[in-house]
């Protein structure tokens, strides 16, 4: 598949630079997560493990904790692959 193709591919004009700052926006989120549905328009969850720190036990979206400096967008790309 060409990057072209890859919904995710990321065009770095498009990003302004946001990936590379050192520091956070305040306006940058500290998780992110990803609502998704399968073709038949099912809503997916993951069910967090009984021993997990975070909600353990409870249905959750998929995502996680982003990191310092790291672009939302990359966050959830990283957790989701």
């Amino acid at each position: 598949m060409s990057a072209s193709a890859d919904p995710l591919a990321v065009d770095p004009a498009a990003r302004d630079g946001l990936d590379d700052r050192p520091a956070d926006p305040a306006h940058w989120p500290r998780y992110c997560c990803a609502i998704l549905r399968d073709s038949a328009g099912r809503y997916l969850l993951e069910r967090r493990p009984a021993d997990a720190r975070d909600a353990p036990g409870l249905l959750t979206c998929f995502g996680g904790k982003r990191n310092r400096g790291e672009h939302p967008d990359r966050c959830i790309r990283r957790e989701l692959f």
